[in-house]
């Protein structure tokens, strides 16, 4: 990715002109970028799910937490859809 120029605020200030400035913004979706870890190489990607969702995902991590188990919300959702893919419920 390349970086963004860095703006000369002072200058702009002392002669009065702005310099040009790009008004639109890159958008992307469906983000996934690689990470590396000791089990192997995981993407990060991102995803749309439903608040009520979500707060149950933070809930359990929590109380996970609170009895010493050492997880992650990825490693919880990775493993519900590995459970899914081996057979689990349907989305019909």
């Amino acid at each position: 990715m390349e970086r963004k120029k860095t703006p000369n605020i002072m200058g702009e200030l002392l002669t009065g002109k702005q310099a040009q400035q790009k008004t639109t913004k890159e958008e992307h979706h469906n983000t996934i970028t690689p990470v590396y870890h000791n089990s192997g190489t995981q993407e990060k990607a991102t995803f749309y799910l439903d608040k009520g969702v979500l707060d149950q995902l933070e809930k359990r991590w929590l109380e996970l937490r609170g009895e010493g188990q050492k997880t992650s919300k990825s490693k919880m959702v990775e493993l519900a859809l590995r459970s899914y893919f081996e057979g689990g419920p349907n989305f019909e």
